[in-house]
């Protein structure tokens, strides 16, 4: 005797949703750290190592340089009641 697949997999998925309702019963309210503290450092990285890289004449600021730019990319802009 086969069992009949649509019965199982509709058990399944309401399974699931119990395991959803039970896991996730309050909202959870995440307040980030202000990033204006990282901006300055990122800034101060970036423009730093471009000064040290003509002053110095030294290569290895512009790989400084680089790896603070691709910090730029970790700030998000979020508008008032907005999520």
């Amino acid at each position: 005797m086969r069992p009949n697949l649509e019965k199982i997999n509709l058990f399944l998925y309401l399974y699931d949703i119990i395991l959803i309702l039970e896991i996730m019963k309050e909202e959870k309210i995440i307040k980030p750290a202000n990033g204006y503290l990282m901006l300055l450092v990122t800034l101060v990285l970036f423009f730093g190592s471009i000064f040290y890289a003509f002053n110095q004449e030294n290569p290895l600021y512009l790989i400084v340089t680089a790896i603070s730019f691709l910090g730029f990319f970790g700030f998000i802009l979020v508008n008032p009641n907005t999520s």
